[in-house]
């Protein structure tokens, strides 16, 4: 999906409308997509003005750098909320 599916779509959105930049709105494993698609393909962001991405399903818990271990408590006890 993020490999090839949210680029494509967002290569046919911006064919079909003429346009330069589009919003992106997600939920869920959307969300996910999005993020692990601009992180795949540094060029598309370029090409989206403001992406959301509304309960991105993804988990903090395995993480091993410096923010991970600083913050991984405070998610465990539902204390983070985040908003991509």
């Amino acid at each position: 999906m993020a490999e090839y599916d949210v680029p494509a779509t967002i290569d046919y959105v911006l064919d079909t409308t003429e346009s330069n930049k589009l919003q992106y709105i997600s939920h869920s494993v959307g969300g996910k997509n999005f993020i692990a698609a601009m992180s795949l393909h540094p060029e598309y962001n370029e090409k989206v003005g403001i992406g959301i991405t509304m309960g991105p399903a993804g988990f903090m818990s395995h993480m091993f750098n410096g923010i991970g271990r600083l913050i991984n408590p405070l998610l465990r006890q539902g204390q983070v909320w985040f908003l991509f």
